[in-house]
């Protein structure tokens, strides 16, 4: 029998975003490994300068020159952050983390680039397709809740989230259609679930974000050991707002003798050192690591994987949102002491792992069982 070719719609094109680079090259590995061939599909959302762009135009000027003058606020608010991405844009520059060579190694891909357009007109060939994982959802794209996919294929949901769907009645309805084309709805978050499940899908269950699908083992053979010469702490943070002061990181560690290793990444900018690693020297700073203080929640799963002393830092303001799965995760896993609550001394508090491991070894088992059952014809 020829083997089952199954095509994974995700996120893939950061070059500085290490959570999304391991869940695609999870996904695909975990399910390689099993026989099947799982490749990622390069699905790009290309926002081109087409007619609407243009009649969208006069009406934008109007909308800043309408802010300017009445919500100087948020006109500001705007420009910042136009402002902020242009410098994020100049640091990755000037320090590039070679993403690309990264993927090209690890991650089957299509060989195409796809848009909307192409993506539909001549869908890529596969006898299965997976949505998932990332904040896939979050914007509603057909592409991403596989609308192209052919007749009597397969469509199956892993671990995808909504990001910060609004649901309205026009955004409910679309949901519910699009929902109907799927055997499997597997969400990452119970928020996702509900979301489903409020929209008629009743089998909507949870599971785990697919880096969890690999063990500790499985990233060992493709990360980079730190050529180690004092205990440090991993400080992993993101862009996004939280009530935190770093400075008490570099406190704590001076404090105990400990050296830091500051990452920053996806749009975090301040003026402490840092260092730029790639993806497998990324996983292998967390392994080597005495311990991890992180504000992302790939940050917290592979201090989980990888059996590190870590502190979750909550986000906070508009992001609030996002810390949903952060929660789920350490809830799940007994490690809800672990989210920061102004003690930097809890870092140093031991956890029992055997227990921890026990479940995400049983939870893989399951997975796996799982998938075979999914992608078998009469299922």
């Amino acid at each position: 029998e020829s083997e089952m070719k199954v095509g994974i719609l995700t996120f893939w094109t950061g070059l500085d975003n290490y959570g999304q680079t391991l869940q695609s090259y999870a996904l695909q590995y975990f399910l390689r490994r099993k026989g099947y061939y799982a490749y990622v599909v390069k699905y790009q959302i290309i926002s081109k300068k087409n007619l609407r762009w243009w009649l969208n135009a006069p009406f934008k000027i109007v909308k800043y020159v309408y802010l300017f003058l009445f919500h100087k606020k948020r006109f500001n608010l705007y420009f910042t952050f136009k402002e902020q991405k242009r410098k994020v844009m100049i640091e990755n520059k000037k320090h590039p983390r070679y993403f690309e060579q990264f993927k090209a190694k690890h991650i089957c891909f299509s060989n195409e680039v796809y848009d909307q357009y192409s993506l539909f007109k001549n869908p890529p060939e596969a006898d299965a397709y997976i949505a998932g994982s990332d904040q896939i959802w979050g914007g509603l794209d057909p592409g991403f809740f596989l609308q192209f996919a052919p007749k009597g294929k397969k469509c199956i949901a892993y671990a995808p989230s909504f990001g910060g769907v609004k649901l309205n009645r026009r955004t409910r309805k679309i949901l519910k259609d699009y929902l109907r084309r799927f055997s499997v709805l597997a969400m990452r978050e119970q928020g996702g679930v509900n979301l489903c499940k409020s929209v008629g899908r009743e089998d909507a269950f949870l599971v785990m974000d697919p880096t969890l699908l690999l063990s500790s083992m499985d990233y060992s053979s493709i990360s980079i050991p730190v050529k180690q010469t004092t205990d440090y702490i991993l400080l992993y943070l993101l862009g996004n707002d939280m009530d935190f002061d770093i400075s008490s990181v570099y406190d704590w560690a001076d404090k105990h003798h400990f050296a830091v290793k500051y990452v920053a990444s996806q749009g975090r900018l301040d003026n402490y050192e840092k260092i730029y690693p790639n993806v497998d020297e990324w996983l292998g700073l967390i392994q080597s690591a005495k311990y991890v203080v992180t504000n992302s929640f790939h940050g917290t799963v592979f201090s989980v994987i990888m059996n590190r002393k870590f502190l979750t830092i909550p986000l906070s303001g508009a992001f609030i949102r996002m810390n949903g799965r952060v929660i789920d995760l350490l809830g799940r896993l007994g490690l809800e002491s672990r989210i920061y609550s102004g003690n930097m001394d809890v870092l140093s508090l031991p956890i029992e792992y055997d227990e921890i491991n026990a479940i995400l070894s049983e939870e893989r088992m399951r997975m796996s069982l799982n998938f075979d059952k999914w992608l078998s014809s009469d299922y």
